[in-house]
């Protein structure tokens, strides 16, 4: 079975990436999908380009967020 997520935790909460049975990967915060995305590192290229704004005035910058996907935490959660 292949990776079918990957996951990290930071100070205000988990990110996720996640694949759909669409085919498609999902990039969420907590329970909020932030976006839809052909790959995962297509996700996580979005979420590290952009220096959002979060809960308590975090910024993406002070997260920690790694730039590979070898630092988050793969799983082979089954597809919804």
């Amino acid at each position: 079975m292949t990776t079918t997520r990957y996951r990290f935790s930071t100070r205000i909460g988990m990110f996720c990436i996640e694949l759909r049975r669409t085919g498609a990967w999902r990039l969420m915060f907590g329970r909020k999908e932030l976006g839809v995305f052909q790959s995962p590192e297509m996700a996580l290229d979005d979420l590290l380009k952009d220096d959002r704004s979060w809960p308590g005035g975090a910024r993406n910058s002070s997260l920690g967020l790694p730039t590979d996907l070898a630092a988050w935490a793969p799983s082979k959660k089954a597809l919804k």
